[in-house]
């Protein structure tokens, strides 16, 4: 029997773990190539998450843009170039941001018509101007920084995120006097609003408005030299605030009475002159009344109007606000609560009221009624104002001069000494109406037209709204 070599022995312990090593590289190799692709995907997975994240923020900030915009639409006091309300403001110079970006286009006699797209987009009748107003998102709490420039001079450079609104007309549902639909109503208007994120390249801008190229087809600028970007537009629509008249100077849900030398006058075709329209009787009737050439004075006058009388029967003292809602289409809550609406509480603060309008305010709510016995001018025809209280108005200054609508409860107009009480408008009482002394109350269909413009609300209309994604 041979016995073993001791040199093969020792070479076949040192071969020993050989295939293990071959073994465990190749895991290790296997092992490495799926780390990388895990890590692959984590990457992906981070940059599909951060580029998600910048869409919906550029979504978000456009949607932020259209709802800045209705609610800077809907403030009525007059703005800064940095979009704040400006205390006491110049009505000369200084206008609300309605106002400011959109010019209505009215006739000769000031009333809003509607226009042709020519008409509507003709720079030179400057219907709406090519500005763009924007607002930057701060890093302290998404506190906002805004500019609303007064020319077309291009936004200032906008690194942080931002929105950038526009203004253009939008053609309405076509009515019986335009059935090819080629007129733009005035009271209808798109809002198109840009978001971006990180722009490097000046601030994005929205499509520029042109009335042969379809919205969805319009190309926004800067836009791809941003990190994210969205555009979203919606059509809104002026609610105006009486759309239900009056065509009457004086409604009164009770008696209309009339003493002294006051007088009232409505010569406007359109509401068939009518003087006064009442749910019980007229008192002093046939005195300084004034109506359209050739029609008899009976004709101008209404008594005991039943549907009347039936809505201040049912709401004697104006709580139900029926009276109210047949013309404002609201109800006196509603509008008392409207963002355009100063609730004024105490009934004898005529600064106060002064002050507001001086701030731009159209609208007033007097929840407890108002006394006016100070000096007193509200109102243009331009931009009437509303006065609305559930309670007592009572007039009792030397000079009351208001162009725009008063609705209350009752309502007492006594001028007192040699003064007047001029106004160009209209009224509407729950109950009744007594005048002394002198003054004048003449119906102005431009007044009740302009109320709807200055103090009415912008609201969206359902369907109108796009958005699109860059």
């Amino acid at each position: 029997m041979s016995i073993p070599s001791t040199h093969h022995a020792v070479f076949r312990r040192r071969q020993r773990g050989v295939g293990a090593l071959a073994v465990s590289s190749l895991l290790l190799l296997v092992a490495s190539i799926m780390l990388l692709y895990l890590n692959r995907s984590v990457i992906f997975e981070q940059r599909t998450s951060a580029n998600q994240m910048r869409a919906t923020s550029a979504q978000e900030l456009a949607e932020a843009g259209l709802e800045w915009a209705i609610g800077m639409f809907n403030t009525q006091q007059a703005i800064g170039s940095d979009c704040k309300a400006i205390p006491n403001p110049n009505p000369n110079t200084d206008s609300s941001f309605r106002s400011h970006y959109i010019r209505f286009p009215t006739n000769s006699s000031g009333l809003p018509v509607t226009a042709t797209k020519s008409e509507m987009f003709n720079e030179t009748r400057n219907i709406y101007p090519n500005i763009q107003p924007y607002c930057a998102v701060g890093a302290n709490a998404g506190s906002l920084t805004c500019s609303c420039p007064s020319d077309t001079s291009p936004q200032a450079s906008l690194s942080q995120a931002h929105f950038v609104v526009r203004f253009e007309p939008e053609q309405d549902t076509p009515d019986l006097s335009d059935p090819s639909g080629t007129k733009f109503h005035w009271e209808t208007v798109r809002i198109t609003s840009i978001g971006c994120i990180g722009a490097t390249d000046g601030a994005c801008v929205p499509p520029t408005a042109s009335p042969d190229t379809p919205s969805d087809k319009r190309v926004a600028i800067n836009s791809r030299n941003a990190d994210a970007s969205a555009i979203a537009s919606v059509a809104i629509k002026l609610r105006p605030t009486v759309p239900g008249g009056p065509f009457a100077a004086l409604t009164c849900g009770g008696s209309c009475g009339r003493n002294g030398n006051f007088s009232i006058v409505n010569t406007s075709v359109a509401a068939n002159g009518l003087i006064a329209i009442s749910g019980d009787q007229i008192n002093g009737a046939n005195r300084n009344i004034a109506t359209i050439p050739g029609l008899p004075v009976e004709n101008a006058l209404i008594t005991n109007d039943l549907s009347l009388k039936t809505l201040a029967g049912n709401d004697s003292n104006c709580n139900n606000s029926a009276v109210f809602q047949s013309y404002f289409g609201s109800t006196l809550d509603q509008y008392a609560n409207a963002p355009n609406t100063k609730i004024i509480a105490c009934d004898k603060c005529e600064d106060d009221v002064q002050q507001a309008y001086k701030d731009g305010i159209r609208s007033f709510y007097f929840p407890n009624g108002f006394h006016f016995n100070k000096t007193t001018s509200l109102g243009t025809l331009a931009e009437p104002v509303v006065l609305v209280t559930p309670s007592h108005f009572r007039i009792n200054s030397d000079d009351f001069t208001v162009n725009g609508l008063i609705f209350s409860n009752s309502m007492d107009a006594d001028a007192i000494g040699s003064g007047k009480s001029n106004i160009n408008g209209a009224i509407i009482t729950c109950k009744n109406f007594e005048s002394t002394g002198t003054g004048t109350l003449s119906y102005s269909a431009q007044v009740i037209a302009n109320i709807g413009r200055s103090t009415g609300n912008l609201v969206k209309i359902p369907g109108s709204w796009r958005d699109w994604s860059f």
